[in-house]
C-alpha cells in the first residue's frame, strides 16, 4: 500500500485508480453489477470478479 509523507506523518493511500466504494454508492455499484450480470447471462456470458491486488500480494508471500 503507498505511503505518502504528510506534515511529518506517513499517509496511506490507495493506489492511483483503485479507489474504495462506500456507502451509499455501494448498493448503487451492487445494483449495476447485478443489472450488468444479468444482461450478460441472457447473452450465454457469465460474471468474472478478478481478485484484489492487495490480496494477490499476501498470496505471492506465501508461496
Amino acid at each position: 500500500m503507498p505511503i505518502a509523507r504528510v506534515a511529518g506523518r506517513d499517509v496511506f493511500r490507495a493506489p492511483k485508480g483503485m479507489l474504495d466504494v462506500l456507502p451509499p454508492a455501494s448498493q448503487r455499484w451492487s445494483e449495476l453489477v447485478a443489472r450488468f450480470a444479468g444482461r450478460a447471462a441472457r447473452f450465454g456470458y457469465g460474471l468474472v470478479v478478478t481478485p484484489d491486488r492487495r490480496a494477490l500480494r499476501g498470496v505471492r508471500a506465501r508461496r
